[in-house]
């Protein structure tokens, strides 16, 4: 009897490990069929173009508990949770793709910078990313997508295409000749690149040789003759790429500019030298390109130093004459004690000879000098071409006792 009881339980024990440790995978399972199920309906309506209920769809999607539970980034790996992740990754692209069929261009650019925090190695997201800031538009996160697209495939012609319109729409030429150079060094026809060299090189003749300096292994050749600058395609890759600066000047305008704070150091610095100076500020430039992606002119600094308490000043007393006459007097007081009378008389008329001496210097300092005329006021506030040409000839006319001038007092 009592093996058939340890036989008993110990089974009822197995049965229920058995159907602890399968329970959970079953649920698992079915969660990530149900996922996949959803998300094969939402590529369905797309396909139909039905982009509101396929949008309906992976939102849902999105907030299941199956996708909520992936977190992280993408890896190479071939286990479940990356498996999940590149399901969350689709649906969350996917999401930007039905916003952007709308003309839902904010939403859509925020759903594909979603995505690419989950993968930032596809080139189809960024390049989707870049053409929907350009409709927006959105020049600076159009460029950094396009870059990003390049990282991924530095030979992807779309993104190279688009950076010659983009960097020239921004100003930035030096850039949009990098592209154009490294178009046409692909491509020896690349009309784009041919036209905007031209057109930036006789707008701006100083960028010859800003550009060879900047990137002196990017050296253009010449214009082919079959190229022709000012034909109607050229022209309107010239009003593209203005319309895009229009817009943006428009956007930027309509947006007040918050003044930013000062960067500066958490603690004080000492700075002996210029060494020190050139890297506190290059510190500086790091953390003001990494708080913004877009590229400022000016930024107030504000920088701390650490000084040692040491003054320059050295204080020198000198004795006065005072002090000097009246220890001489104290020491013929003490010398001769019963001519009292003979002393007081001579510090008497040595005060009295000092005191006039005060008295004239004094007067010396405080004398007037003469007052200054009327005309010597106005020569020194009106400039000389501006001045009669008998100016100097009339000078009794400008003098104090004038009639000319006597009005002038009583105003």
């Amino acid at each position: 009897m009592i093996p058939s009881r340890f036989k008993a339980l110990a089974s009822d024990s197995s049965e229920e490990s058995d159907s602890s440790t399968e329970g959970p995978s079953v649920t698992k399972e079915a969660l990530e069929q149900e996922a996949m199920s959803k998300y094969q309906k939402a590529l369905a309506l797309e396909q139909k173009g039905k982009w509101s209920k396929a949008e309906h769809v992976l939102k849902e999607l999105l907030k299941s508990e199956i996708l909520v539970q992936a977190k992280g980034k993408i890896s190479g790996g071939a286990n479940g949770n990356s498996t999940m992740m590149h399901r969350r990754y689709c649906v969350t692209m996917n999401l930007g793709n039905c916003f952007a069929k709308q003309d839902k261009l904010k939403k859509s650019l925020s759903y594909y910078v979603k995505a690419s925090k989950l993968d930032s190695t596809d080139l189809n997201l960024w390049y989707k990313m870049g053409l929907t800031a350009l409709k927006l538009p959105d020049l600076y996160l159009a460029s950094n997508a396009f870059e990003e697209g390049l990282r991924c495939s530095p030979s992807h012609w779309p993104c190279i295409d688009n950076l010659v319109t983009v960097y020239y729409a921004l100003g930035d030429f030096l850039s949009c000749l990098y592209y154009a150079h490294k178009g046409i060094s692909m491509d020896g026809g690349f009309i784009k690149g041919f036209a905007f060299k031209e057109k930036i090189f006789t707008e701006v003749e100083s960028f010859k040789e800003d550009f060879a300096l900047y990137y002196p292994k990017c050296v253009f050749p010449e214009t082919p003759p079959d190229i022709d600058v000012d034909s109607e395609l050229v022209m309107k890759m010239y009003n593209e790429a203005l319309v895009l600066r229009e817009r943006e000047a428009v956007k930027w305008q309509n947006k007040k500019p918050k003044a930013k704070e000062p960067l500066t150091t958490p603690e004080p610095v000492k700075l002996d030298n210029w060494e020190q100076l050139a890297k506190c500020l290059l510190w500086l430039l790091e953390i003001a390109e990494s708080e913004s992606r877009e590229k400022g002119f000016v930024r107030p600094i504000l920088i701390r130093v650490k000084r040692e308490c040491v003054s320059p000043i050295s204080i020198i007393f000198e004795e006065s004459e005072v002090e000097e006459e009246e220890q001489e007097t104290g020491k013929e007081e003490e010398d001769d004690e019963n001519g009292k009378n003979k002393a007081n008389g001579q510090l008497i008329e040595k005060l009295m000879g000092q005191n006039q001496k005060r008295r004239s210097a004094r007067v010396r300092g405080t004398a007037r000098g003469e007052e200054p005329s009327l005309s010597s006021c106005f020569s020194y506030v009106i400039p000389s071409h501006l001045m009669p040409k008998d100016f100097k000839k009339n000078v009794e006319g400008w003098s104090d006792d004038s009639l000319h001038t006597m009005d002038l007092y009583r105003l």
